[in-house]
């Protein structure tokens, strides 16, 4: 890994003789050296680790006229807030209920819905450039936000994907651009739990754990 962070990967190997730092892989483990995390610099890391049985949202719909959703954690921890699309379309909104409990869920249109999608990004945005903001033509200064990501990879001249993973995609599409959950699926904001978390231990700050899944 080469500096400066502003110039493109391109660049760094080409111009740039000494490397960033190095990496020692054995058959036991990886280990990197000090540089990769200077003083005063913050790096992002992504963990992915199947687990099972971890629980799910229900749903349960009364045949009424009211048409009332009641909603289920079925997970080890509270759910904080979640929005809950079902398989007709409908959404609905459930907020600060505990493990085990159930609630009458809120419905929402689907343009109501979109804004609070859309907040769920904002409110954990990744990092961006200080005052980094979207092409005078880009659809999110129309909507009055902007596409932190895009920009960070048009500044550092990366692909889409140079900053981004698979889940952090997902996140921008899905509650920013389109506002729009699949039918039978919800997106759900929880406190993060330490056996969630990579490293035994360690001091969680401002974190937050969303929650992805589709309905049984």
């Amino acid at each position: 890994m080469r500096r400066p962070d502003s110039t493109s990967w391109e660049a760094r190997h080409r111009l740039l003789k000494e490397p960033l730092g190095s990496v020692t892989v054995t058959q036991g483990m990886q280990r990197f050296s000090s540089s990769f995390l200077p003083s005063r610099e913050q790096k992002q890391f992504v963990s992915q680790r199947p687990r099972l049985d971890v629980g799910c949202l229900t749903i349960k719909i009364a045949a009424s006229k009211s048409q009332q959703c009641e909603v289920k954690n079925g997970f080890g921890f509270r759910v904080n807030d979640a929005i809950v699309r079902d398989r007709k379309g409908r959404y609905w909104r459930i907020k600060n209920l505990e493990s085990g409990d159930s609630q009458i869920a809120l419905e929402l249109t689907s343009s109501a819905a979109a804004p609070v999608l859309g907040k769920y990004y904002l409110d954990y945005n990744p990092v961006a450039i200080s005052g980094s903001r979207g092409g005078s033509n880009s659809s999110w200064r129309r909507t009055g936000t902007h596409d932190f990501t895009a920009e960070l990879n048009r500044l550092l001249m990366v692909q889409r994907f140079g900053t981004e993973g698979r889940f952090e995609y997902w996140l921008r599409q899905t509650l920013q651009v389109s506002g729009d959950l699949p039918f039978g699926s919800f997106v759900a904001l929880c406190d993060v739990t330490q056996d969630a978390s990579a490293v035994a231990g360690c001091s969680l700050e401002n974190s937050v754990r969303y929650v992805l899944g589709t309905l049984p």
